[in-house]
Formats: C-alpha cells, structure tokens, sequence
C-alpha cells in the first residue's frame, strides 16, 4: 500500500486552513504503519497535465496519473476518476 506525496499535500493545506486534524509526523506514522511514501515526479507532473479534461482537480489529476504511470489501483470515494482508465478501489 502506498500513500502518494500529492496526497500527504493536500492533507497539509486542509490541516493548515483548520479544516483537518493530523500529527505532523503523520507521513512518519504511515511508513512506520507499514505504507511506503510515493513520491510525486516530474514525469508525473508532465502526465498529468496531458490527461483529458474530464477532472478538474488538480491533486487527484496527479494521483490520476501516478496510478497511471506505476500501474497502481487508486482508493477513492470520487466516482468520476473512473473515467480515465486506471483501476478504482470504491471506498
């Protein structure tokens, strides 16, 4: 199981906007739970602004295309994400 860098940023900006709250240590708290940290490339960035325009958002375009690009299966609640082709875990 993997938790992707763009992930662990989004959390931060909803922590710091008082919308969240998590440890600071909390990717720390991931790795030592036994889920490896994905980091967020520049090829990664790159595939992510050549996807369709069918979702707006930019952190789950990222995520889009990180599991695009490492073959992964994204856990997710948003249902338009299926549209682009990548395995879905419906949580």
């Amino acid at each position: 199981m993997f938790a992707s860098a763009v992930s662990i940023w989004e959390i931060g900006l909803k922590m710091s906007k008082g919308k969240l709250r998590i440890p600071e240590n909390f990717p720390t708290l991931l790795e030592q739970n036994g889920i490896e940290l994905l980091s967020f490339t520049a090829i990664h960035a790159m595939a992510s602004t050549l996807l369709p325009s069918i979702h707006g958002d930019p952190f789950d375009r990222a995520l889009i295309a990180q599991c695009r690009l490492e073959s992964m299966t994204l856990a997710t609640r948003d249902g338009g994400m299926d549209q682009y082709g990548i395995a879905i875990l419906k949580v």
